[in-house]
């Protein structure tokens, strides 16, 4: 492997002792997403204070699997070193997303910008049928993503809330 996987590695890394550093209560001012809040709805969609415990579980564990991937990876990837580990950090930011937001569009929305790069993981650096596993990989995401928008419109006009606030299961 080349200099280039060294950044990846170490910027997984320092994502691991930010995710534990607020676990452990040292950094909730650190750990709000003010980086990607758009507006202050957002902002407070994405406050990282009111997370359950389980959420806060799968980010540390979200974390931890990017560097174990990360790693694992660093003998295998020969080709693209840059791209792959671009890819991947895009990925595990997307999770990081989707178990941090607390409103249901930005669940969906970074639930379905995760599934490019992983398309694109499949598709290049992906075993023998790779583009048939990004083909397939694709229809089943879409039907799927279908599904679940049709399932965050239904919850939209039943509850008419524009944000979608899922902060009673926070509770």
């Amino acid at each position: 492997p080349s200099a280039n996987a060294v950044g990846p590695v170490a910027l997984a890394g320092a994502t691991v002792e930010a995710v534990l550093r607020f676990t452990a209560g040292q950094a909730v001012e650190a750990a709000s997403v003010q980086a990607v809040a758009l507006a202050d709805g957002v902002a407070r969609a994405m406050s990282l204070t009111k997370i359950k415990f389980a959420a806060v579980l799968l980010l540390v564990l979200t974390t931890f699997l990017g560097v174990l991937a990360a790693l694992s990876s660093w003998k295998y990837i020969q080709k693209r070193e840059k791209e792959y580990y671009v890819l991947l950090l895009v990925l595990q930011t997307m999770v990081l997303g989707v178990f941090s937001s607390m409103d249901l569009f930005l669940f969906y929305l970074f639930f379905e910008v995760s599934l490019v790069p992983m398309y694109f993981l499949i598709g290049i650096w992906g075993g023998d049928n790779r583009l048939y596993a990004a083909i397939k990989f694709f229809l089943y995401t879409l039907v799927g993503s279908v599904v679940m928008l049709l399932g965050v419109l239904k919850m939209y006009f039943l509850t008419q809330d524009p944000a979608l606030v899922v902060s009673p299961l926070c509770s």
